[in-house]
């Protein structure tokens, strides 16, 4: 079929740079690996580490989850202005408790507040817990981290967007 498997690849790839892997073949990486045998060394202790105290967001507040979409304002969309027009819309989500506690309803605007910044986004109903709520990392021309200074897991204000 003309194609190589991925080790095969890897080896030219180590031997081009100088560093030659030993090996080519599926069967002699096996073989490398049966020759060192099983680890008999000492084992690392287990860490002795509590749990944290769980985040209890209060009125008006929700625990940010955040996470980076696969198109978003990435340095390697850079140029590719057809591609970027594929990008989701940018807009938080939160669940249909969390949304009613806060008097707006679905395609308003929210804004999530901290000390550093505000983000206004419009909002969606979610399969969310309440109390929670998700917006993209760094979609729109809006970073979380350099605007919010907040990441996933940090306590942001929740609030209408015409507030």
């Amino acid at each position: 079929s003309g194609t190589l498997p991925d080790l095969r690849v890897l080896a030219g790839v180590a031997a081009e740079m100088g560093t030659p892997l030993g090996f080519r073949t599926v069967e002699d990486a096996r073989a490398d690996m049966a020759e060192l045998g099983a680890w008999d060394g000492p084992r690392a202790p287990r860490p002795r580490v509590s749990p944290g105290a769980a985040v209890r967001p209060g009125r008006g507040e929700a625990v940010l989850d955040t996470w980076r979409l696969l198109l978003d304002d990435g340095t390697m969309q850079a140029g590719e202005p057809y591609l970027a027009a594929t990008a989701r819309r940018v807009s938080a989500a939160v669940s249909a408790g969390t949304l009613s506690g806060l008097g707006i309803t679905a395609g308003d605007e929210v804004v999530l507040r901290t000390a550093r910044g505000a983000v206004a986004l419009p909002v969606q109903v979610a399969d969310l817990p309440d109390g929670v709520v998700w917006a993209p990392a760094n979609s729109g021309r809006l970073s979380l981290r350099l605007l919010l200074g907040a990441g996933s897991g940090d306590v942001v204000r929740l609030e209408r967007g015409d507030a």
